[in-house]
């Protein structure tokens, strides 16, 4: 699979977004786990970012492979920054960042980061797609913790608050990039999501039945 990955970069096939690289550092870690091995794989992936700075495959190996040396993975956050500063008018970097915080868990920070997305580029839908699955995320993640069956009813109640504001944010995002959006079939998609998640809503409040019968017959 190595030499496969090495032909394919040798003869300009990178693969979806530069996936290639991610696939060539990859297998060069599992030959190799030395700390030579690592750091050849990070190597492999510098080269892939900077000719793929939205590589999503690519980032994340790269902040895999800085924790794996035990230095700190901001490094790839300065190479986006780095990224926006040489393309400051490139609006998926804004979001790619916020998804790349989302992935790796740092909530708070993925939230000012698509605000950020949001802010600069008011009509990107992905900024407010990426903000509307960051609360998505969350939202699945507090409902695994209710499912805890110790739980006291103070915490789970909490929980169940935390949730659905969590929904509700989904909600607010999803509804902006539907109405932003001009591609009918990414339009199709949000309908369903917003079809659901208000479903979810539908005894909070009337308004939210209301939108789940508006988006049921938009989807």
């Amino acid at each position: 699979m190595k030499d496969l990955c090495q032909k394919s970069i040798d003869a300009g096939f990178f693969g979806d977004n530069g996936s290639v690289f991610a696939r060539l550092a990859d297998c060069t870690e599992q030959i190799d786990t030395s700390a030579a091995g690592v750091l050849a794989a990070r190597k492999i992936l510098e080269e892939g970012i900077s000719k793929f700075p939205t590589s999503q495959d690519i980032t994340i190996g790269l902040i895999n492979n800085y924790n794996k040396s035990g230095e700190d993975s901001e490094k790839v956050f300065q190479l986006l920054d780095k990224a926006k500063a040489n393309d400051p008018t490139n609006a998926s970097l804004y979001s790619f960042t916020g998804e790349v915080l989302s992935k790796i868990g740092k909530f708070e920070e993925a939230k000012k980061a698509f605000n950020d997305c949001i802010e600069k580029f008011p009509d990107y839908e992905w900024g407010f797609i990426g903000m509307g699955n960051l609360y998505a995320k969350i939202s699945n993640e507090v409902n695994e913790k209710m499912q805890d069956a110790t739980l006291d009813n103070e915490t789970y109640e909490k929980l169940l608050g935390e949730k659905i504001e969590a929904i509700k944010g989904c909600i607010e995002f999803y509804e902006k990039a539907y109405d932003l959006s001009k591609d009918e079939g990414l339009k199709k998609n949000l309908a369903s999501s917003l079809k659901s998640n208000n479903f979810m809503l539908r005894d909070e409040d009337p308004k939210y039945l209301a939108a789940y019968e508006k988006y049921k017959a938009l989807e």
